[in-house]
């Protein structure tokens, strides 16, 4: 509620106290944490709150759950896609080599890409991915992307960047 009504800093406080309180809770904290961290324009803390909640999550969701593979955690995906849109952001800094530019693109893509196909239900990533493939002109893929959502498909494959 705090970070909806743009109270970042007592939002921050709130998700660092659920994270001592359960280190392992789902959603993972880290994501409010980096979000919090985003709005008051601490932008590496919040890009290492995102990457803490990947390794963390991994390492648990293989600890407690035999079937670690079957398993869906929104978390993750919201991580990844966070850090896919960061580095997107990063790929307009004009300080940057046309070179650099093109290194963060191809990594904000991929990571885009492993937040959709994480959670194919993840409308967020699903917009972030078809923008992706707009700006390459690949505009059928964008359709099929949009049909295959609004037909509720799973499983939906052959939506890699490159």
């Amino acid at each position: 509620v705090l970070y909806a009504q743009r109270q970042y800093a007592p939002a921050l406080k709130h998700f660092q106290k659920a994270l001592t309180l359960n280190s392992h809770c789902l959603p993972d904290p880290r994501i409010g944490i980096g979000l919090c961290f985003w709005a008051l324009g601490h932008k590496e803390q919040a890009k290492a709150a995102w990457q803490r909640s990947i390794e963390v999550v991994c390492v648990n969701v293989r600890s407690f759950c035999p079937r670690s593979n079957d398993f869906q955690n929104p978390g993750e995906s919201g991580a990844y896609l966070l850090l896919g849109l960061e580095s997107l952001n990063a790929s307009k800094d004009s300080t940057f080599s046309e070179q650099q530019r093109a290194r963060h693109i191809a990594v904000g893509s991929k990571l885009i890409e492993k937040s959709f196909n994480s959670n194919q239900r993840n409308a967020a990533a699903a917009n972030a991915l078809g923008d992706i493939f707009l700006r390459k002109g690949q505009h059928k893929r964008v359709g099929t992307l949009s049909t295959s959502l609004l037909h509720g498909a799973h499983g939906v494959s052959g939506f890699e960047t490159s």
